[in-house]
């Protein structure tokens, strides 16, 4: 599952300078290739996912839109592969047929990269895909649902108790943290966006920062926090440093009472050097335990101060993929009595990993979100599609098991009148799928042969290997089941805990394997005496 990003430029060629500042955006891992009626394309992921090619994508087509005047720029996902002929696959066509709809110099994206775009960025949605505006991840408005704004459901208790722990900071005049965990598409934007909705109507004074955690974005070693200041303080990248320094100053003198040393401090947190040398700055500099101490001493002064007129809130999005400064920042927060800050960090599993001991002995609640009651996403489907055949909508409702992303995709794909699992949930689940070892890859394809259940000894003589280990890996990431009966006597029987995972896998196997796979499993079945032995 790849994003490709395809430009027709009305010179035919990119200049030098600007090659290389897109290559920086899109990654070194994308390939480049020249194709004809100066038109080139760019494909992120051929080899590997990380979960954020359409995201580099966009912003590598943003990034021709403003430097190339006149360019016309599509963004799509799919399959693709890279021959000698070059790139193919749906991908590729996907965005040549955004191209023939783009007449006028722009961007656009095709349906399943524009739900892969939700919550980075400002899109106009038609029917045959959107066009692409801006990068703007403030954006808090729930993307309709076959036209529809829907409820959140099932997410009550998690909203009102994210409510209760702001009112407390309130009362309390204490920081706290809520860490919110959950994989991906289990809701957790769509929790933060009813969150801020009820807490602007009932308090439309309230200050929010939102930063997200993006590795990418690392900009002169600014944090994630950092960046959001620097975008709340309308510095953007490209302005000369005297029009960055003069925000900076205008930003801290709306503040009074602000400590005049600590305008250097904070220039340092959100990437300004100083117009004027200072002696402090360049001491604290040699110094970085120093360094952090003081700018941290900086960014509390900033929150005690507005904290006198407004409720704080800090909510950081992705914070699987947090920075540490950002960590290290909330850290600091989090001690300072007397501060009524409210800290919402949002983020998939991997959190634990990455901060095993995080916020210790700090006020800091812990929200691990579940999969969906069923009724929940009954209630969700039947809320976008209220005369939705029972049949289908229990079918829709089965597929997704809990997740609302994935149930929102299935059902906008089937109101396309489309069967096929959406190109969007392939490429959630593929994202997951790539983070695992080689050798876990090469089992779950070889399982995924086998359809709904599969066994250890099949798995082995599909792959001519022990595969015990990854099993029992695969299992413990949550992504397999063992079963205590089996179809097959004396034979451990196994499944996929969720049957899309099973879909997207199977629906990455090229051909030659997929042939050579069916037949293995074929003769191994018959001589395990299988029931049904059909593969």
């Amino acid at each position: 599952m790849v994003a490709v990003m395809l430009a027709q430029l009305p010179g035919g060629t990119l200049a030098a300078g600007a090659a290389h500042r897109l290559l920086a955006i899109l990654g070194d891992r994308a390939r480049f290739e020249s194709l004809r009626d100066g038109q080139f394309v760019a494909a992120l992921g051929l080899d590997r996912t990380r979960g954020d090619e359409a995201i580099r994508a966009a912003r590598g087509a943003l990034f021709l839109s403003k430097t190339v005047p006149g360019a016309r720029i599509t963004v799509a996902i799919g399959r693709a592969v890279a021959g000698r002929k070059g790139l193919a696959g749906e991908a590729l066509e996907g965005a040549a047929s955004q191209l023939q709809t783009l007449q006028t110099p722009g961007i656009r994206c095709d349906l399943p990269a524009r739900s892969l775009l939700d919550g980075h960025f400002v899109l106009e949605e038609d029917a045959k895909g959107a066009r692409l505006l801006r990068e703007d991840i403030a954006d808090n408005e729930p993307r309709p649902l076959l036209g529809k704004t829907t409820p959140i459901v099932g997410r009550t208790r998690e909203v009102e108790s994210l409510l209760a722990v702001f009112d407390e900071v309130q009362r309390t005049k204490q920081p706290r943290a809520v860490v919110v965990m959950g994989p991906a598409g289990c809701g957790k934007s769509r929790i933060r966006k009813e969150v801020v909705r009820r807490l602007r109507a009932e308090l439309p004074g309230i200050d929010l920062l939102l930063a997200r955690g993006d590795p990418t974005l690392s900009y002169r070693g600014v944090s994630d926090v950092g960046r959001a200041l620097r975008a709340r303080m309308g510095i953007r990248d490209g302005q000369t440093p005297e029009r960055q320094a003069m925000k900076l100053v205008r930003y801290v003198s709306m503040r009074s009472g602000f400590p005049e040393t600590g305008v250097d401090f904070l220039g340092e947190f959100v990437g300004i050097a100083p117009l004027e040398d200072s002696q402090v700055l360049r001491s604290a500099r040699e110094a970085p335990p120093i360094m952090a101490a003081r700018i941290f001493h900086a960014i509390e002064a900033l929150c005690r101060r507005d904290a006198e007129f407004a409720p704080q809130l800090l909510i950081l999005e992705d914070f699987d993929k947090a920075d540490a400064n950002t960590v290290a920042l909330v850290e600091w927060l989090l001690e300072c009595k007397g501060l009524p800050l409210t800290v919402i960090a949002l983020g998939r599993q991997a959190v634990d990993s990455r901060f095993p001991q995080l916020w210790e002995g700090r006020l800091v609640t812990r929200m691990v979100l579940g999969p969906l009651a069923r009724a929940a996403c009954v209630e969700l489907v039947r809320a976008a599609c209220p005369d939705l055949e029972e049949g289908t909508l229990q079918r829709l409702v089965d597929r997704a098991q809990g997740n609302p992303l994935f149930l929102e995709e299935l059902v906008r794909h089937t109101g396309s009148g489309q069967a096929s699992l959406p190109l969007s949930v392939q490429a959630l689940i593929q994202t997951r799928v790539d983070g695992l070892g080689e050798s876990q890859r090469q089992v779950l394809r070889a399982a995924s042969v086998f359809g709904d259940v599969f066994w250890t000894e099949g798995l082995c003589a599909l792959l001519d290997r022990d595969c015990e280990p990854e099993l029992d890996g695969l299992v413990a990431d949550e992504i397999l089941v063992r079963h205590n009966a089996t179809r097959v006597h004396g034979h451990s029987q196994w499944s996929f805990r969720h049957s899309l995972v099973r879909d997207t896998v199977y629906a990455s196997l090229l051909e030659g394997d997929l042939a050579r796979f069916h037949r293995r499993a074929a003769e191994w079945l018959v001589l395990a005496g299988a029931p049904d032995p059909a593969a």
